[in-house]
């Protein structure tokens, strides 16, 4: 039996036990200690955790001990702005092991750009194997970093690799398979109203957030006849439905495109109706704008849309706009289902400073720039109306190429 000890003073002891006899040697050469600690949970954390408990000790950047009722939300927001690097600074998550009677669906968020992807569809496949009629929802969500090129063409030959084998093993376990992650949000019309910096994650992935809160909203209204009054929302889906809404009707495209409008222009006059749909921009990366597909389906969710700068839509209003901009525009889809709600997506105290001049604060679009600020922050912004729409169309295809084509191409290579 063989070993190895440090005795800290740059000397090696290894030790040789054989039958019965054993033998010490020592031999001089570096030795490197390896430390690690738990990172520092910041501002925004320790108030979380003080909130929950009030023996929690709350300590400032320069290690002074202070009171909850100390801190001042605007500290948070600016601790997070300049202090988050991964999300767990700003993230806390509550585990709620209960039993389910009826799930109704079960979705992935994963990022398949690095190794993860294979632990990704060995849990899937389980999931699969354990809940045979679940639909399954799979987001494969980027950063914006995985779209660079590596520097080697080995490198790059693995990297598509990669990614053609992830893409065709977990497209394969999933009802519908959703791409985000494009390699600038600043550049994409998805974020004209929006001061947010490509290089900060915590800026992009607040925008894929609320995209796939706005997304879910239909899952959770109440269908009429239930507890939720209908004049507040329509429209109410389950997975299933979504699914044949989609991939289902002999069109069997799972690949599904996910647009977003954040915030929604105000719908009032036939103009501004049009202006909704013109607002819709692709948050999935390699997607053909302005295609002519008149078998794409989708399903769109509108909420907290203003008629004007101080009035919301009612549901009635929000489905005649609907109905308006498409009976007007040359590219109508097959199928189209709306779900709608007048409450908006409330901006909670860690979102990031990303709106701009023209974001009132209750996310309306102001006609006035507020000359004050550069951008702006859950402080200063409330709440925002938003659209999110699921689309198959043939407008994904430069995506599907670009995940198995070129990959099948290195590979033959």
């Amino acid at each position: 039996m063989r070993g190895k000890q440090s005795n800290g003073g740059g000397w090696q002891i290894l030790w040789v036990l054989t039958s019965g006899t054993s033998r010490l040697f020592c031999r001089a050469g570096p030795v490197t200690t390896v430390a690690s600690q738990p990172l520092k949970k910041n501002l925004f954390l320790q108030s979380v955790y003080a909130a929950e408990n009030e023996d929690y000790p709350l300590r400032s950047d320069s290690g002074k001990r202070i009171s909850f009722s100390e801190i001042q939300d605007k500290e948070i927001a600016e601790c997070l702005e300049n202090e988050v690097q991964y999300w767990t600074n700003f993230s806390k998550v509550h585990y709620h092991s209960q039993k389910c009677d009826r799930p109704q669906r079960i979705q992935f968020v994963v990022d398949d750009s690095g190794g993860f992807a294979g632990v990704a569809g060995a849990f899937l496949e389980h999931i699969v194997d354990e809940y045979t009629n679940i639909p399954i929802l799979f987001y494969s969500a980027r950063s914006p970093h995985s779209s660079l090129d590596p520097k080697s063409q080995k490198l790059s030959v693995l990297h598509k690799l990669h990614d053609a084998v992830s893409f065709s093993n977990l497209s394969f376990l999933c009802n519908l398979f959703i791409p985000l992650g494009l390699p600038s949000l600043n550049t994409s019309g998805a974020t004209n109203c929006l001061s947010l910096e490509d290089h900060k994650l915590y800026h992009s992935s607040a925008i894929y957030a609320a995209a796939l809160c706005s997304m879910s909203i239909p899952f959770r209204i109440e269908p009429p006849g239930l507890s939720a009054p209908f004049s507040y929302t329509c429209g109410s889906l389950d997975m299933n439905e979504l699914e044949q809404i989609l991939a289902g009707q002999g069109h069997r495209n799972m690949i599904t495109i996910l647009d977003m409008a954040m915030p929604v222009p105000a719908i009032a006059g036939n103009q501004s109706s049009q202006m909704l749909l013109k607002n819709l921009h692709s948050l999935s990366p390699d997607i053909v704008d302005d295609v002519e597909d008149m078998q794409a389906l989708e399903s769109l969710c509108v909420h907290g849309v203003f008629t004007s700068e101080s009035k919301r839509a009612s549901i009635s209003e929000m489905k005649d706009a609907i109905e308006a901009a498409y009976s007007e525009t040359a590219e109508k889809p097959k199928f189209s289902h709306l779900s709608a709600a007048q409450c908006p997506l409330p901006i909670p105290l860690p979102f990031p400073s990303i709106f701009g001049i023209l974001v009132g604060q209750r996310g309306e679009i102001l006609g006035t720039p507020i000359s004050n600020s550069a951008s702006r922050g859950s402080l200063e912004v409330h709440s925002i109306p938003m659209a999110t729409r699921l689309r198959s169309s043939n407008a994904v295809l430069p995506f599907i190429e670009h995940r198995l084509d070129e990959g099948h191409l290195e590979w033959s290579c």
